[in-house]
């Protein structure tokens, strides 16, 4: 009874890790940054409440938020071209609904965030999996990019900053990826969200850079409003995003009233971002040095939050045994085959706990490879 394409569909591994998790354990694992949403967006909250009617919204979203999103973008982007949504990934569902036939195939990064595939499933699409290189810091291999594609590739899925692995594209993979997209005349699809929390210089935007470019995003990340569920899809293409719009309005109606208010207050203010951004960047160079005096691999990160750490031993069974010893961290082959043997562990909390989840790790490593004979 149930329907075929769902049959691929299952709870993601972060999930099943999280569920399995002795109830007392300290989360390194879920991509949620543990702290509140600041004290100004709780004050703007309540005021809305109190002065206005909460109610549907325009199935785009509000013009003005629409508006503040075109200026983030340096009014390069129509506010007609973007469309509001209940948080990101419901964004990337409106996207992938909109432009996927039944056997289409959409490339994504292998590793990758977990939800693309079964969404692309979900849809009536084929993920088809491109590497990134394991032995040369999960760049992009252009070499095995390039034999994926096929007269059923309808678009290209990629995210930037990219999760799990905790870095940015290089300037030359933006490059040759815009450059592939266009000579195979794909929808490049570009999963922004951690944008705002890269370590020095934001990175460029696919958005200005290509007609068939779509962008996601929205303030989960940047603006601690994972709960407030506030997200956009964007792009210079107007058929693109009417389709997108339309699959929205049948999807959802339209993005929460209170939430896209506050987003029209936040989305142009940076000032709360960089005091986040400071603690985050405390909170990497404490787990870095941590890693380094115990002589453990990783994966430098260029954004906040996570850090993909190389453990040599089986990635998903570790983390089952550390849940059941009260520490979360991701097996990395949840994201992917090139990621097996990797964790990804998240820093965004209070340092307290980072400090005793990371000494958990180290504990419940030493403990797991005892108990499994293994000499490392």
């Amino acid at each position: 009874m149930i329907s075929k394409k769902f049959t691929k569909v299952q709870k993601s591994v972060i999930r099943k890790i999280y569920d399995s998790a002795h109830k007392d354990a300290i989360n390194l694992g879920l991509g949620e940054i543990q702290f509140d949403v600041s004290q100004k967006i709780k004050d703007f909250a309540k005021k809305v409440i109190d002065e206005e009617r909460v109610r549907y919204t325009p199935n785009a979203g509000l013009i003005e938020l629409r508006n503040e999103i075109s200026k983030y973008y340096d009014d390069e982007i129509s506010a007609e071209n973007i469309c509001v949504t209940n948080g990101a990934e419901e964004g990337l569902f409106s996207v992938l609904t909109a432009i996927t036939d039944f056997g289409d195939e959409i490339l994504i990064s292998d590793p990758t965030f977990i939800a693309y595939e079964s969404i692309i499933n979900m849809v009536g699409g084929k993920a088809v999996k491109f590497d990134l290189n394991c032995n040369d810091n999960f760049n992009i291999d252009f070499s095995d990019l390039n034999k994926k594609i096929s007269v059923k590739t309808k678009a290209i899925l990629i995210n930037n900053p990219l999760n799990p692995t905790g870095r940015k594209l290089s300037e030359r993979e933006f490059e040759k990826i815009i450059k592939f997209a266009k000579l195979n005349n794909l929808i490049l699809i570009s999963d922004e969200i951690y944008r705002e929390l890269v370590f020095g210089s934001i990175p460029k935007s696919f958005l200005n850079e290509y007609d068939n470019a779509i962008v996601i995003s929205g303030l989960s990340k940047s603006h601690l409003m994972t709960g407030w569920r506030l997200g956009w899809a964007a792009s210079q293409n107007k058929d693109l995003m009417k389709a997108i719009t339309t699959a929205h309005q049948y999807i959802a109606t339209c993005a929460p009233f209170v939430s896209q208010k506050i987003a029209s207050f936040v989305v142009n203010q940076n000032d709360e971002v960089e005091k986040l951004k400071e603690i985050l960047r405390e909170n990497k160079d404490y787990v870095i040095n941590f890693l380094i005096q115990n002589n453990i691999e990783f994966i430098t990160p260029d954004f906040a939050p996570y850090i993909f750490i190389k453990l040599n031993l089986d990635d998903y069974d570790f983390c089952k045994y550390s849940a059941k010893h009260k520490l979360i961290i991701i097996p990395g082959s949840g994201f992917g085959k090139n990621s097996k043997n990797y964790v990804r562990l998240s820093y965004g909390l209070e340092k307290t706990k980072l400090m005793l989840g990371l000494e958990l790790f180290l504990e419940n490593r030493k403990n797991y490879l005892a108990r499994e004979n293994i000499i490392i």
